[in-house]
């Protein structure tokens, strides 16, 4: 067994090819030590080889070595009998953590499981519309308010991209959208939760991403996840929901007319018959490329994707003619209900759109606009009561579910994806499989009139 070098002093350390035979070594003084540095009785005669003393034959040294081992030995056995309790207790620790390990899993699986339920519960309540498609208003908020997406040129470009890749990749229909400072807003139309989730996962994943990048940030940016609220699948709520997506930047008098805002919003769309084109930037390979060439440019790493705009399917009976007028209207309307609060209110008018484009993005407001949000978008109070007695009894049952299966996984030992669990209905979406919304013809622009 080799001994460790800071047990010896340094004279007893050496090399065994280096050792000098028993029959060819000086005898060993009576007087060793550094003693025998002439200082022994005899001076320079009496005084002997420090390192011959030191080493003190084969035997000497190999009786210390035994020694030095056994007591390494015997520490080494009392640490591990101290250490058994405190062993144990981690063991006991790590047992308890993949118990709730895959509690946690059974929790996911419930909770996908649930969503499909969910799904189609929303289908037997006559919440979906022709099609198989309910109607969703979704928005997410910045953490603190912060003017993180700004408008300018670039951070529209990104967020376009990033919401027409994931259009294209999930075949979302998207009625209405707005990107303000800091909230996202859209009307869209969704087969089922899950398909809904798997949209809004890759939308607002990647623009937290991609705005920490361009602001050169790396903190959390969104304040909470975002809101989904159901709409009844009626015209009159579904118009309802699409004037107020619209109205965004105009009823809070940043600009006089929707068509106005300098950022991402879709009343340029309908309005000016804009393109609402961005570009997608593949970083994962892109920064393969620098790895090889720091100097490669991003542009060759870039995809250009459209936002397509599709009628709601409770306007599908509605000639692209009619739909696009209609959308002006309520643009139109909202410019007109703006300058009357602004007139009531004695409020001078928006001054330059292009000032928002150069306000900090570090900017934090005093106090943001909160409101509470409706249970589901429902004119009619009989569907609304309806709608929240079916969510408690809903939540009841997946409460109930979510007990009984759990206790049934942790008891049998199994995981989620083992026999005797139920298959989730969450999976996600293959881009190859998936069709592409209805487009909507928007014809020529036509003509903003700003009171």
């Amino acid at each position: 067994m080799c001994t460790p070098r800071r047990f010896f002093p340094k004279t007893f350390r050496f090399r065994v090819d280096e050792r000098v035979p028993e029959s060819e070594r000086d005898p060993i003084p009576a007087a060793g030590g550094r003693a025998n540095q002439g200082l022994a009785p005899g001076g320079a005669e009496g005084g002997g080889d420090v390192e011959d003393v030191a080493t003190g034959g084969d035997e000497a040294l190999g009786d210390l070595e035994l020694a030095v081992v056994v007591a390494l030995l015997s520490a080494v056995e009392a640490r591990l009998a101290a250490q058994a309790p405190e062993a144990a207790t981690v063991l006991d620790q790590r047992l308890e953590k993949a118990d709730r390990r895959a509690a946690r899993q059974v929790h996911k699986a419930i909770r996908r499981a649930v969503s499909e339920a969910k799904g189609q519960q929303l289908a037997r309540r006559g919440v979906r519309t022709k099609g198989g498609l309910m109607v969703m208003e979704v928005t997410a908020r910045i953490r603190l308010g912060q003017f993180l997406t700004r408008p300018d040129g670039r951070l529209n470009e990104v967020a376009v991209g990033i919401v027409g890749r994931a259009q294209v990749e999930t075949g979302v229909r998207i009625g209405a959208i707005h990107v303000m400072s800091n909230h996202l807003g859209m009307v869209v139309a969704v087969r089922s939760p899950a398909h809904l989730a798997d949209f809004t996962n890759r939308v607002f994943g990647q623009l937290a991403d991609r705005v920490g990048r361009l602001r050169g940030l790396r903190v959390r940016m969104w304040g909470r996840r975002n809101r989904s609220i159901v709409v009844d699948g009626n015209a009159a709520d579904v118009g309802k929901c699409l004037k107020y997506c619209l109205s965004n930047g105009t009823k809070e008098h940043l600009v006089a007319h929707p068509s106005q805002w300098p950022g991402v919003h879709s009343a340029r769309v309908f309005v000016l018959g804009e393109r609402m084109v961005g570009k997608w930037t593949d970083y994962t390979a892109w920064g393969a490329a620098k790895r090889r060439d720091p100097a490669a440019p991003e542009a060759e790493f870039q995809i250009e994707y459209e936002v397509v705009h599709s009628k709601m399917p409770c306007f599908e009976h509605m000639t692209d003619e009619a739909h696009l007028e209609m959308l002006r209207g309520w643009c139109d309307e909202a410019a007109t209900e703006a300058a009357a609060e602004r007139a009531r209110l004695g409020l001078p008018p928006p001054g330059d759109p292009e000032r928002l484009t150069k306000v900090p993005f570090e900017h934090i407001p005093d106090e943001v606009s909160r409101s509470p949000a409706p249970a589901v978008h429902a004119h009619d109070r009989a569907r609304q009561k309806l709608f929240r007695q079916l969510s408690r009894v809903f939540r009841e049952q997946q409460q109930a579910a979510r007990e009984a299966l759990a206790a049934h996984a942790l008891q049998s030992g199994l995981d989620p994806g083992d026999e005797g669990i139920p298959a989730t209905g969450w999976r996600p979406i293959d881009p190859a499989t998936v069709e592409a919304p209805p487009p909507m013809h928007l014809g020529p622009a036509s003509t903003v009139t700003v009171t």
